[in-house]
């Protein structure tokens, strides 16, 4: 007993060449090879349904049965999270500089998104930061102290030096 249409090649002219074709199962268009997904197990090679017919039965497919193929998912990635896992690894130590490029370009496209998300973060977080600049400030005192008093030193330098410079008759360029 026959499974369905019995397909036969056909050629057509496509800008002046000729090319192999054949009808679709599903849609009856006449269309070239190249429209059609590769199945090893069908006559000439090509699956029966075009690929536009083909996507449209995948897409109604995956809707009719969206919480099956989710279930099937997540019970694959529970069953092989090492797997799963060891494969991002390996990847992402393949493409460091892929990777890299596409945060770059993605942070200078989003520039004003970053400044809000920080801004509203600093809001939230307000007494947070208080609280870890007091204990920061507790803790790095000293390194605080020699800091400040070595920018006090260095500007009162700068300061000595403008003002020799002026009492000189030298002209600073600004």
């Amino acid at each position: 007993m026959p499974r369905g249409k019995k397909v036969t090649l056909v050629q057509i002219r496509i800008n002046g060449s000729l090319v192999d074709a054949k009808e679709c199962t599903k849609c009856n268009k006449i269309l070239p090879l190249s429209e059609y997904y590769n199945d090893k197990a069908n006559k000439y090679g090509k699956h029966g349904a075009c690929k536009v017919c083909k996507n449209q039965k995948n897409r109604e497919y995956k809707q009719a049965n969206k919480n099956q193929i989710n279930k099937r998912r997540r019970q694959y990635r529970e069953e092989n999270k090492e797997r799963i896992r060891e494969l991002q690894r390996k990847w992402k130590e393949e493409n460091k500089e892929r990777i890299r490029e596409l945060q770059r370009k993605w942070k200078e496209e989003n520039k004003e998104r970053i400044r809000e998300s920080h801004r509203k973060w600093r809001e939230i977080n307000k007494e947070c930061i208080r609280k870890y600049m007091i204990q920061y400030r507790w803790e790095n005192a000293e390194y605080l102290s020699n800091y400040y008093r070595l920018r006090y030193e260095k500007s009162k330098e700068v300061q000595e030096e403008k003002s020799t410079q002026k009492g000189s008759g030298a002209k600073i360029k600004a």
